[in-house]
């Protein structure tokens, strides 16, 4: 049974991976008698763990930190989560890691338990080094584990792994049994197509396939890649590769973990950094989250919760690299007042409960300025929504829904965004405004609005196509 309480908590030392080196300072008194230099209680597995990120990693690690506090270790992977994002826990050990059990889990108390990965064998087990696990209560002790035991951690958190150890390293080419070859990066291993790719064979290490599938899907952000076949260099943020024009357009020139091809580039990573991640602009001093492909303004940290780490990029990357507005179906929420909405069509609308638009999703927090400031009032134009709560389904139409009464009046079904029927009723006009071109399908006419009513016009490249019923039913119109 593994103990932990974990209750609130550099020293200067040459810490040795796999030893019981823990300082005597700490070692020494009764357990929980003294508070260490990182804000825990002695010969807590936290403080063990914080130990080793601090004089191992090399990570200035602290109980409180940016915001955030880890406090007992089953709040360790959602404190963590809210400050650098979702990818900063997953189920692939790598050596450096926090081994992270949630609380009662495979031996661990409602307090859970964290302990250090000093290295991943081949076969995907892990060696650990903890304070505080049962028979061991306050002191040190080191397994081995392997994946689908009955110790085996509920995940891995990566706050800063460390590189080059058990004989591999970012850049090495690995070769699993079964022939694929892969280079690794940032802590992954991407696939190799060709070796004709990067010039031809290099020299190959042999890996087990359980350690490849125990890898993250995608490197580590921060992790600075060149390509082989252009020279271009990029940053991954978010599982994405941003684009670097120039050291002097992100503070200065950063060491480059890797040469890649364009196919591990474009082929095996994400087009755009995932949701939640936080970036800044280096040019313009400007901090955004990452949502729907599209990046979202923080005008101050208070807004989102407090600071957080971000990702410096170059303004190339800021102005090329992502979405004008996010894409339809993106769910954000405003960290102030906690209203959640799902963005359609550039347009942030509102649910007022889950269960009114057919259950909970996932949501990016972002600062109300940017639901203001960024998004637009009404979805755009041609904008297919559907009433949950009524089922009936619209087009917009110059800040008005118009209704389809059949998808084959607007030349079959498409995709829809699914409102909360408050924002039906709440967020649209009565009628299309001045100046919107409708046209019915069916028909082939074409009409104006003036705001309260239509007329026969000539054909315009900015009409809405709109099912015929509504033209007459609910518009007003004639054939």
């Amino acid at each position: 049974m593994m103990v932990c309480s974990g209750i609130v908590g550099s020293l200067p030392a040459n810490a040795t991976v796999g030893t019981n080196d823990y300082p005597s300072s700490l070692a020494s008194p009764a357990k929980d008698a003294v508070v260490d230099p990182w804000g825990f209680s002695n010969r807590e597995c936290v403080s063990f763990v914080a130990w080793r990120l601090n004089n191992d990693n090399g990570l200035a690690f602290r109980n409180n930190m940016i915001g955030g506090h880890y406090g007992n270790a089953v709040e360790w992977k959602q404190n963590a989560v809210n400050l650098y994002g979702a990818s900063v826990y997953n189920s692939a050990p790598a050596a450096g890691s926090v081994a992270w059990w949630n609380a009662n889990y495979h031996g661990a108390s409602s307090l859970g338990h964290v302990a250090y990965v000093s290295s991943v064998n081949s076969d995907g087990s892990v060696v650990i080094e903890q304070y505080n696990a049962y028979p061991a209560v306050g002191g040190y002790s080191k397994t081995t584990v392997a994946p689908g035991s009955s110790s085996w951690p509920s995940g891995f958190i990566h706050l800063k792994d460390l590189q080059g150890t058990q004989g591999y390293s970012d850049g090495d080419y690995v070769r699993t049994p079964n022939g694929a070859v892969y280079k690794l990066v940032g802590g992954s291993a991407m696939w190799l197509d060709s070796w004709s790719s990067v010039g031809g064979v290099q020299a190959v290490k042999s890996i087990g396939q359980a350690a490849v599938d125990a890898m993250p899907r995608y490197p580590r952000n921060g992790t600075y890649v060149s390509s082989y076949q252009t020279s271009n260099v990029y940053q991954i943020v978010g599982g994405a590769p941003m684009k670097i024009t120039s050291w002097a357009s992100v503070g200065g020139e950063q060491s480059i973990n890797a040469v890649v091809t364009d196919n591990m580039l474009f082929g095996q990573l994400r087009p755009y950094p995932e949701d939640g991640s936080f970036v800044s602009d280096y040019a313009q001093q400007k901090v955004y989250v990452v949502a729907g492909a599209s990046l979202m303004r923080i005008d101050q940290w208070a807004n989102v919760g407090g600071q957080k780490p971000v990702a410096v990029l170059d303004h190339w990357a800021v102005q090329n690299q992502f979405k004008q507005v996010p894409d339809n179906g993106t769910y954000i929420a405003d960290y102030v007042t906690s209203n959640v909405y799902m963005v359609t069509g550039g347009a942030p609308m509102q649910i007022k409960n889950w269960q009114n638009v057919g259950g909970e999703h996932a949501v990016t927090v972002v600062d109300g300025w940017a639901v203001t400031n960024q998004l637009g009032k009404y979805p755009a134009n041609g904008s297919y929504v559907t009433d949950y709560a009524t089922s009936q389904v619209y087009v917009v139409a110059g800040s008005s829904l118009v209704r389809i009464d059949q998808w084959a009046n607007v030349g079959g079904q498409k995709p829809v965004a699914v409102l909360d029927h408050w924002a039906v009723q709440n967020q649209f006009k009565p009628y299309p405004e001045a100046g919107t071109y409708v046209r019915g399908y069916g028909s082939g006419l074409t009409y104006v609005s003036d705001g309260t009513a239509i007329a026969r016009s000539s054909a315009n490249a900015s009409s809405v196509s709109v099912d015929d019923w509504a033209v007459i039913n609910q518009l007003g119109g004639t054939e």
